[in-house]
């Protein structure tokens, strides 16, 4: 294939036909179990923002990634991402139609995603995202709202709920053979997971922290970003951490797919009641608290 001094959308495949790069998946990762980025992955990326941004224009219209042409050349790392970024995309269009209400921003992994990559860390396994108590309640009671293969499930850690939004037609066997999912982190949960997973020497005040949120444009779409970004990267990683060095899939996303759901997954979790037809989940109408 003859390559032009000027990249054009055929030469990288922004958007375009991935399959030129299809034996990309062969190299993806290394004997080391690294996760390596190539073209492939590149191009999946910006094929997945451009669908969305033409298919997924309202939450009464939103396209699932896995009917793009391009689908069958992505590994099942790109598919689940592209499952992620529509959820993101869905959470942004709620807070439009609503005249940006909503109090969130992206934290953790995924923040350090938006300011390395401009996107999901290329070997991450979830989103995050902290927000408000109010934000968490307004987010349940217009669930309704979302395209219907969307839920919510409910993680208690004694007298702390962690709600998350989840694709239903995902599959992550282990996490308990569930959906991808996005985590919806208000002051209680991100206060509960620090003292559970983090050093102990982890905070995070809304008030001084988080605010003022600013909107970021990437990818044609605004996404909140905090205040005190220096303060939420530094303590969850070093100083280097803005100078990416491909490294292992995470775990949970070794065996994920967004093909379909698991063929286990036990609906109990659910906050809305669903059903499932040819194979695919779709939520009923009537939610529950």
């Amino acid at each position: 294939m003859e390559i032009s001094d000027t990249p054009t959308e055929k030469h990288i495949g922004f958007g375009s036909d991935c399959s030129m790069f299809a034996d990309d998946i062969k190299i993806n990762e290394n004997e080391d179990g690294i996760y390596v980025p190539t073209v492939l992955l590149f191009c999946a990326r910006e094929a997945v923002w451009k669908f969305l941004k033409d298919n997924c224009k309202s939450l009464e219209d939103c396209k699932h990634p896995r009917e793009m042409p391009q689908w069958k050349d992505f590994d099942n790392i790109m598919r689940v991402h592209a499952a992620y970024r529509r959820l993101m995309v869905i959470l942004s269009l709620l807070d439009d139609k609503h005249g940006n209400t909503m109090e969130y921003h992206v934290g953790g992994g995924t923040l350090l995603g938006f300011l390395r990559h401009d996107d999901i860390i290329p070997h991450d396994h979830d989103v995050d995202y902290y927000m408000t108590k109010e934000t968490s309640k307004f987010i349940r009671e217009h669930l309704h709202e979302l395209p219907n293969d969307i839920n919510l499930v409910k993680h208690n850690w004694g007298d702390v709920t962690l709600y998350k939004i989840v694709d239903m037609n995902t599959c992550m066997p282990n996490w308990d053979n569930g959906p991808i999912q996005i985590d919806l982190f208000d002051e209680d949960a991100l206060a509960k997971w620090n003292e559970k997973h983090g050093s102990g020497e982890e905070s995070w005040d809304w008030e001084t922290d988080a605010k003022p949120i600013s909107f970021v444009e990437i990818r044609g779409y605004k996404w909140p970003i905090p205040y005190n970004v220096g303060k939420e990267i530094r303590q969850y990683y070093d100083d280097k951490a803005l100078t990416y060095v491909p490294f292992t899939r995470d775990h949970p996303i070794k065996h994920g797919t967004a093909d379909g759901p698991c063929a286990n997954y036990e609906k109990k979790y659910l906050l809305a009641e669903s059903y499932q037809k040819d194979g695919f989940f779709h939520r009923q109408a009537k939610t529950t608290q």
